[in-house]
């Protein structure tokens, strides 16, 4: 299973989505992007909806970095996620999504 510090090495700046151009990309993406675009999610989006994905992709990429993520927890989580980028609470972000990745059953 892939680490937090992992993703953050290959995606290392996320942005809150305000601080992003929606006509001008430039490798601009969120917490919740990192995830996406880490988890090579088989997703027929445009390039933004994968930097700033919807709630239910970043659920996805979630769960396929952590197949033991309950339904639920992911999706708690990725509001969360969503919430604390949009925000500018980047570390906040980073942080619940290494919740998720680090989540066991037998925790």
């Amino acid at each position: 299973m892939a680490s937090i510090a992992e993703i953050r090495r290959i995606y290392p700046s996320p942005i809150p989505w305000s601080d992003s151009d929606d006509d001008e990309m430039n490798g601009c993406y969120c917490v919740g992007g990192a995830l996406v675009m880490f988890a090579e999610l088989p997703l027929d989006e445009e390039r933004f909806d994968l930097a700033f994905p919807a709630q239910q992709h970043i659920v996805m990429a979630l769960q396929k970095i952590n197949p033991d993520l309950p339904d639920d927890v992911a999706l708690d989580l990725a509001g969360a996620i969503a919430y604390a980028n949009d925000t500018g609470l980047i570390e906040k972000a980073w942080s619940l999504a290494e919740q998720g990745l680090a989540y066991s059953a037998e925790a």
